[in-house]
């Protein structure tokens, strides 16, 4: 009796073996492995430090973001400073001093990027339209190819590790100007947990079949307190605005120095009166005939930029070098706090410019 029983049951062990799963079971096991629904409902940002390879460079890359919008990537490349934000509202890049609106398309991929790593686990929360669409193969894996699709035609195909239900990777379709068609694909590895989610550690980024980029990120800080104001445009402006000053004072550019100060800007120097104007600004800031002193080495640091409407108020730490007339270089810093001015609409000028020395 027992084998005949066997005999009837066998039939339903075969198929249940390979029953595929349904779109439900796979989310519900990839949210487990990433630490679980709770963890990322209570997700609210986090702070990435990545090398970054290409053929071409190495460089270093920052991004901050905090829920549910709000993204900022800073990338340093060969001393120059490329700034991506956007504030929930809008987007713009700034690059070599430069602010640039971000495209339609850009604005869809930065508003995407906080919730890059974890965007299946709360997908259906998020009422975002999920398609099961078969089985894949990537890199000899065996994976669950998952569409989703959000506004407009953004499209982005989600592909999870049959076994172990980890993300492999993610692709688009490009539809930006001279990438319009391209398949683009970013290949996960290297998964740790971090304070109770799994994040990879490595990220390699593909147009069709060509790598373009290796990401190793060097640090993960998750739920850090995030300011506001990083991600907003001004801050953004007066960020740039404080690195260019600094580069005209060490390119001896004092035409350019004053011009960063409203025309009724006052600075306070060290045992000096209030000087107020741009005539006395720049006599303050050009050497005398005959002088060789220079500043080699100017840098500010902002502890907070407080954006208050039409107003901003800055504070931080400076510090530099400068050869004086007998040809030796001495080094120096100190703190300072400035008031912002927004004189044209974009336009951020220095109206109250207040610094004294520090010592060790």
């Amino acid at each position: 009796m027992k084998y005949l029983f066997l005999f009837f049951l066998l039939p339903q062990i075969i198929l249940f073996g390979q029953q595929q799963p349904d779109l439900q079971y796979i989310l519900d096991q990839h949210a487990i492995v990433m630490g679980g629904k709770e963890k990322w409902q209570n997700f609210n940002s986090h702070i990435t430090t990545y090398e970054v390879e290409s053929k071409w460079q190495k460089f270093g890359s920052t991004l901050t973001m905090k829920m549910p919008n709000k993204v900022r990537i800073d990338m340093v490349k060969k001393d120059t400073l490329t700034v991506e934000s956007h504030d929930g509202k809008e987007g713009w890049i700034t690059i070599m001093g430069r602010l640039i609106p971000a495209s339609d398309r850009e604005d869809i991929l930065m508003t995407g990027e906080p919730e890059f790593h974890g965007a299946l686990v709360l997908a259906q929360e998020r009422s975002d339209l999920l398609v099961l669409e078969g089985k894949d193969k990537i890199n000899g894996k065996s994976v669950f190819k998952i569409k989703m699709k959000k506004a407009g035609t953004n499209e982005k195909f989600y592909y999870i590790n049959t076994e172990t239900y980890l993300l492999e990777m993610i692709g688009e379709y490009s539809e930006a100007l001279g990438w319009k068609g391209t398949f683009f694909k970013t290949v996960f590895d290297d998964y740790r947990m971090v304070d109770g989610l799994l994040f990879p550690f490595e990220l390699k980024l593909y147009s069709n079949d060509n790598l373009l980029r290796n990401y190793h990120s060097t640090e993960i800080k998750v739920n850090t307190p995030v300011h506001e104001n990083i991600f907003n445009k001004d801050f953004n402006i007066i960020k740039r605005n404080a690195r260019l000053f600094s580069k005209a004072l060490m390119e001896s550019d004092y035409d350019t120095v004053v011009d960063f100060y409203t025309d009724d800007g006052k600075i306070f120097p060290n045992g000096q009166k209030i000087l107020s104007g741009h005539e006395a600004l720049r006599n303050y800031w050009t050497p005398p005939p005959g002088s060789n002193n220079r500043i080699t080495y100017h840098k500010v640091t902002a502890e907070e930029v407080e954006i208050l409407g039409d107003t901003a108020n800055d504070f931080g730490y400076y510090e530099g070098r400068s050869i004086g007339n007998d040809g030796q270089e001495s080094s120096w810093k100190g703190k300072y706090i400035i008031v912002w001015k927004e004189v044209e609409p974009d336009v951020w000028k220095m109206y109250l410019d207040i610094w004294n020395s520090v010592r060790e």
